[in-house]
């Protein structure tokens, strides 16, 4: 993740740089077994920036808080919910060509 490399700086820059990009429908099903891991921070703040420049061009992105075994409490970026792997992957090629960063499918539980 952008902040484990501790690039979190420049992936908040790669996110103020996106283009305008309006919603759009992605096989996004409620309660689904995938969704799209955008990246992950220790600090609240730093996702909640993250997360407002994709909000300020159309994505909508959530942050779940995970307690990480030996490294405390990560706040994961994530965005879409599908039922399966493989329709999160047609959004995630989408989704990557539009925005350059390097997000990854991860299962909700």
């Amino acid at each position: 993740t952008a902040a484990r490399d501790g690039g979190m700086k420049e992936a908040i820059a790669r996110a103020q740089q996106l283009p305008a990009a309006p919603p759009r429908p992605a096989e996004a099903v409620k309660g689904g077994a995938f969704t799209l891991q955008l990246s992950a921070f220790q600090s609240r703040p730093d996702a909640d920036r993250f997360a407002a420049r994709l909000r300020d061009r159309g994505y909508a992105p959530y942050i779940l808080a995970a307690e990480v075994p030996g490294k405390g409490t990560w706040y994961r970026v994530r965005m879409g919910s599908f039922a399966s792997k493989e329709a999160a992957g047609r959004y995630l090629t989408d989704f990557k060509r539009e925005t350059q960063l390097d997000a990854y499918v991860a299962g909700t539980n």
